[in-house]
């Protein structure tokens, strides 16, 4: 036996124990709870459980006539329904037969468009056929081209090695003249003489002194040396629209190499003109030492390397003025490749008028950002 806690009432089994709990009235009304209250849909009797609203629908009497009005209701709506849907249809009888008559002037107009749109592609042919003759012109052009790259950029490496030998040259007979200087005067103290010679402008004590203190006070400790690879590592930042300036974006982009602005707002150098008048510049190498690069001369070796972009740049160029699709921008295009040829045959040849023209034009244009 099963006793109800609330209700003290005892039930046979444990299920109808909980479905007394959960749906008896006076058992809820002593715990304080609300019994279900459903309620028929019909005649609105109302039922503690949902099994015994189901059964009260099997044998509810108002049933049958609820439904009964629902059906008749739904008739007259269904008949209200066919009358307007046969309007509607006579209604697009009447459009079909317009527009029939629509479609077929369509169509005569669609063969009449067909037509010329088979003339003008016919033409569209001839003319693609003509432009494709054109592109393998330029394409036996331009492997010939490619050609004469691979000779320029053979000639170019065998300069960037002669520049190398020519510096080394120089810094190697700077050093034979400290050297010889050195020995006389040693020799002429041997023999008891007093040395007269006078020691050569570039090796005066008082210049050294203060060339070594101008560089000693440009601060080097973030920015990369001035080298070959330097060179090459920053090519990317050199962008189309730094060639289409000519020799001042080619300016600009040298400047970005040798010229670094630090965290403490301080400009890091790694290529510096100590005598703007003798062209004496010094070049940061990798072990952080300054090197003498009278007259400039790795200026010229930067130019050798802006071969490729520029090269490749010129071509995006010359491309935009071959293409008959953008014909508003042409004229401007051939513009431009004629303003820009000399400063082009100057990067790509080494020696050339164009080339010292262009040489002059980067030393002046970063004396000012590079003098101490």
């Amino acid at each position: 036996m099963f006793k109800c806690e609330f209700c003290e009432k005892f039930f046979s089994s444990k299920s109808s124990l909980t479905l007394h709990t959960r749906t008896a009235a006076f058992c809820l009304n002593l715990r304080g709870e609300s019994a279900l209250n459903l309620s028929c849909q019909y005649c609105e009797h109302k039922f503690s459980r949902p099994h015994s609203l189901q059964i009260h629908l099997k044998t509810c009497r108002v049933k049958p006539i609820k439904v009964a009005e629902e059906t008749t209701g739904e008739l007259q709506n269904l008949k209200e329904k066919e009358k307007t849907l046969n309007q509607k249809n006579l209604k697009n009888v009447a459009t079909m037969s317009s527009l029939k008559l629509k479609c077929d002037k369509l169509e005569k107009t669609v063969i009449e468009q067909n037509q010329e749109s088979e003339k003008q592609r016919k033409k569209l042919e001839k003319t693609i056929l003509e432009q494709h003759r054109e592109i393998e012109k330029l394409k036996s052009i331009v492997l010939s081209l490619d050609g004469l790259d691979k000779i320029v950029d053979e000639r170019n490496d065998e300069m960037v090695k002669l520049k190398k030998i020519i510096a080394q040259f120089e810094k190697d007979e700077k050093n034979y003249i400290e050297k010889n200087f050195e020995l006389e005067k040693q020799l002429a103290f041997e023999r008891g003489r007093i040395l007269e010679a006078s020691k050569p402008k570039t090796l005066n004590h008082n210049y050294k002194c203060s060339t070594k203190n101008k560089l000693a006070s440009v601060p080097t400790d973030n920015i990369r040396p001035f080298t070959v690879e330097t060179i090459r590592a920053n090519l990317h930042n050199y962008t189309y629209e730094d060639f289409l300036m000519g020799p001042k974006g080619l300016i600009k982009f040298l400047k970005s190499i040798i010229m670094n602005t630090n965290e403490n707002g301080e400009v890091e150098r790694n290529y510096v003109c100590t005598d703007p008048s003798r062209n004496n510049y010094f070049r940061l190498e990798e072990t952080k030492e300054w090197d003498s690069d009278r007259g400039a001369l790795y200026i010229e070796i930067f130019v050798d390397e802006m071969h490729r972009p520029t090269s490749n740049y010129f071509d995006q160029l010359c491309s935009k003025v071959i293409d008959r699709t953008d014909t508003f921008n042409r004229e401007y295009n051939a513009h431009l490749v004629e303003e820009l040829k000399p400063f082009y045959q100057g990067v790509l040849r080494p020696i050339s008028k164009e080339r010292d023209v262009l040489l002059t034009t980067i030393k002046t244009g970063i004396k000012s950002s590079a003098s101490l």
